[in-house]
């Protein structure tokens, strides 16, 4: 049980409860182990699987991380999530961190491929840039303009870097 930072490497009208939670109805544990999780929030209602204090799928709004409200929309809408990952299906809402399990979260769509762009990150802000590719990205080959040319400087999401009671960190990135 961790927070992780997930990137959506395929396009197309697929919507995040038929990639993430395996097309399951709200609520109900997988006919296929090891795969999908449960997405939780505020309510229990537009694909959501449980009610939770705070959304366990969140989307960078450009100032902050906001829960989203429905997973019947596409999930290539976004092209990064941050989501709270329990473990396969079967896992529910309440447990200790320890209590999580492996799972597989997938996608189908055509995957990206060839340059891709990225929205623009004004100046001494802060953005999310996903990797759209469904392989490490060598940050040595990234075409970099603007502030961030003359200060290559990333943060990096590790879900594995624990500190305190934190389910994840923020680590500094310089090539």
């Amino acid at each position: 049980r961790s927070w992780r930072l997930l990137s959506v490497p395929t396009s197309g009208s697929q919507t995040i409860n038929a990639a993430w939670q395996e097309g399951n109805t709200p609520g109900a544990n997988t006919t296929k182990p090891n795969y999908g999780t449960q997405i939780t929030g505020p309510v229990f209602a537009n694909g959501l699987d449980a009610v939770s204090a705070s959304a366990s799928l969140k989307r960078y709004t450009g100032s902050a991380w906001v829960g989203v409200t429905s997973t019947l929309g596409a999930i290539s809408a976004e092209k990064a999530y941050f989501m709270y990952v329990r473990g396969e299906r079967s896992k529910g809402v309440t447990g200790l961190a320890t209590d999580a399990s492996a799972t597989t979260l997938r996608t189908t769509g055509a995957i990206y491929t060839g340059a891709q762009t990225t929205s623009t990150i004004p100046a001494n802000s802060f953005g999310v840039v996903g990797n759209l590719y469904p392989s490490a990205i060598d940050f040595t080959g990234l075409t970099l303009n603007g502030s961030v040319a003359t200060v290559p400087y990333f943060y990096i999401w590790d879900a594995k870097k624990q500190s305190g009671s934190s389910l994840g960190a923020y680590q500094l990135f310089t090539s």
